[in-house]
């Protein structure tokens, strides 16, 4: 981005942090305050107040509007940097998946981003709500939920449907996925490291990560959330009509 004119004051380093750990703690452990020295990028907490509200285009699929930190307003270009991993819960973990990254850990009244993300339940959906109640904890929600309590009943599906909302509410001009050393299996925290030793860019997010995918084994129609992007029209899921460059896909 340096080389292309774009001054380095004006390039961010952005994530949030999950499970109660702070962002800037791992930016360090990461090396990523090492990064911003060496290059004059600024890293940024996106897990820290003032919020604004942003409703999602065409309709969410999951929620009407979700939370983030107020300072992204004034970005004008959004680069999606991700591993190359499976996941659990979510097939695969690319370019559009990395976009859970842009919310907010506990955006509302202590409410983990995991349970909006994961769970059932009404009283999820109430606190996505425009009116939000302010009372509403992780606590009560846990002592109503079908599970018990501490219990968060997953919904798969759901998860899908966010990340497609999130790739609605914001257009990726470039994803790169690191695929140098990747991870098969249960992840994104039980998997396997695979040297796969490949390094993966495009200009349409939803269709970069079909390329993943396709190199990752897996088949566009065996993706969930993808059914989810082709119904908002993120981009093109046949292979064969996708663009490719550089290394023949079947050699990979």
């Amino acid at each position: 981005l340096k080389e292309l004119g774009v001054p380095a004051g004006a390039i961010f380093i952005g994530d949030a942090a999950a499970y109660d750990r702070s962002t800037f703690e791992m930016f360090r452990f990461l090396g990523y305050d090492r990064l911003s020295r060496e290059t004059g990028a600024q890293l940024i907490d996106l897990d820290t107040p003032a919020y604004m509200r942003v409703i999602v285009p065409g309709g969410g699929l999951a929620y009407r509007s979700y939370l983030f930190k107020e300072a992204v307003r004034g970005f004008d270009v959004l680069i999606s940097a991700c591993k190359m991993k499976t996941h659990g819960r979510g097939d695969v973990t690319l370019g559009m998946k990395n976009l859970l990254g842009m919310i907010p850990t506990y955006p509302l009244a202590g409410y983990p981003r995991g349970a909006i993300l994961h769970a059932a339940g009404s009283d999820v959906g109430r606190l996505i709500g425009d009116t939000p109640p302010r009372d509403l904890t992780i606590q009560h929600y846990s002592r109503t939920s079908p599970a018990g309590p501490g219990g968060l009943p997953a919904n798969r599906d759901k998860l899908r449907r966010v990340i497609v909302d999130m790739a609605c509410i914001f257009p990726v001009a470039l994803t790169v996925v690191d695929g140098v050393i990747a991870m098969e299996g249960e992840g994104p925290w039980q998997g396997r490291a695979i040297e796969s030793n490949m390094l993966l860019a495009g200009y349409n997010v939803f269709s970069t990560d079909v390329v993943g995918a396709y190199l990752m084994g897996y088949d566009a129609s065996e993706v969930g959330k993808f059914k989810y992007a082709l119904r908002k029209e993120l981009g093109e899921a046949n292979l064969p009509r996708i663009e490719v460059v550089g290394e023949k896909l079947e050699k990979l």
